[in-house]
Formats: structure tokens, C-alpha cells, sequence
């Protein structure tokens, strides 16, 4: 079989070889560094990574399809990592961009108790305004997806019955007004929900309790 006389990949190449890891790292590197995936349409810029790197930048649309997903689902795992299931907490940020516009950035950060943590920018949205009105839904609309991203999936029953259990008993230890409210909350949503009761029934089953201390 004659051998190929260009080494420089092009898109149809990368796809049939699976190897994306250029493109993918192009992507990554202009989404951190702020620059706009227009911006390695550039011909100069393109003719540097043709001689110096030896591949070639399809057009920015083929970028984003192929490419953009991935890095957000690289970074994600990256952040799940870092939180290492923890508990953590989230903060809105209220601006304005030099164009006037109102900017709500959703950050999360692992909550420790003696050192400070790397905070990490989840979501941007451009608001009408920044106000209750507005910033509620953002969030309410942003946290069930990041939720999900970040949670540790595929564990066993046991495990997340122990997780919930634990995370109950260290929240009604909380003292004053603020843990009053919290365990309000807590009756609501755990103490509460039959289906939860269920997956604890099942549980006892399968860590070998009797059978008459499930709860039909």
C-alpha cells in the first residue's frame, strides 16, 4: 500500500482516526484564554500550526460542533474531581459588562472548613436585570443539569443511603435560628418522602436485616 504523501491531518483524517485530541486542545485553549474560536481562522495563525505543528484548523463551525461539547464535559469532570463529593456551596455574581449589559455568573466552590477553595465559574447569562426576579429562575434553571454533571454516579444503594443518612444527621447538629430552618427543611423533603423509606427498606434487605423490620 503506497504510503500517504501528506503528514497534515484534515477533518474527514482526524475523524477516521479518532485521534481529536488537537483540535480538542485548540478549543480548550482558546475557550480559557478568552478568544474567540474565529479568532484560529486567522490565516497567519493557521499557516504557524500547517508548518510548526503539522495540522491543519478546519473552519470554526466544524470546531464547535466537534469540539466544544467535549472540552465542557472535560472541564466538568475535572471540576467533579476537584469537589471530590463534598459538600459544597454556590454563589451569584451580579455585573456589568463594559457594554452596560447585566451579567449573572453562577459559581461553585467546595465548602471546607479551614482552608479556602478554587472557585469555579459553572454558567453566564446575560439578564435584563439583576434582581430577584430575574436571578432566581437563572439559577433554578442552571442547577438540576450541574447537579446531575457533578454528582457521583453508578454507586451502590448502601452508599447512598449512608451518604443521605449522614449528610441528615450533620445537618440537624446545626445550632440557632439557622439550623432550625434547615431542619424545617429537612422534614419536608427527606423525613417526608415515602420513596426514600422505600430504597431504606430495600436496603435493609440487602445488608441482611430481618425481614420484619422492612416496612411493607
Amino acid at each position: 500500500m503506497p504510503k500517504t504523501s501528506s503528514c497534515i491531518k484534515n477533518v474527514s483524517e482526524l475523524e477516521l482516526s479518532g485521534d481529536k485530541v488537537f483540535l480538542k486542545a485548540c478549543a480548550k485553549i482558546a475557550i480559557a484564554a478568552n478568544i474567540p474560536l474565529k479568532k484560529l481562522q486567522n490565516t497567519q495563525f493557521k499557516e504557524f500550526l500547517q508548518e510548526y505543528c503539522n495540522q491543519n484548523i478546519p473552519d470554526e463551525s466544524t470546531i464547535r460542533k466537534k469540539t466544544v461539547h467535549a472540552v465542557y464535559k472535560t472541564v466538568i469532570q475535572e471540576i467533579k474531581v476537584s469537589l471530590d463529593n463534598g459538600s459544597v456551596y454556590i454563589i451569584v455574581d451580579e455585573s456589568i459588562d463594559t457594554c452596560g449589559r447585566y451579567i449573572a455568573h453562577l459559581i461553585i466552590e467546595a465548602l471546607q472548613e479551614n482552608n479556602p477553595s478554587k472557585p469555579y465559574l459553572i454558567a453566564s447569562k446575560e439578564l435584563g436585570k439583576t434582581n430577584n426576579v430575574t436571578v432566581t429562575p437563572f439559577i433554578q434553571s442552571i442547577i438540576p443539569d450541574i447537579m446531575v454533571s457533578l454528582e457521583s454516579r453508578n454507586l451502590r444503594l448502601s452508599e447512598s443511603i449512608n451518604f443521605v443518612e449522614s449528610f441528615s444527621a450533620k445537618c440537624k447538629k446545626i445550632p440557632g435560628d439557622v439550623g432550625i430552618k434547615v431542619r424545617e427543611k429537612l422534614d419536608g423533603t427527606v423525613e417526608k418522602n415515602e420513596g426514600f423509606k422505600s430504597l431504606q427498606s430495600v436496603n435493609s434487605i440487602i445488608v441482611g436485616k430481618s425481614l420484619n423490620e422492612v416496612t411493607p
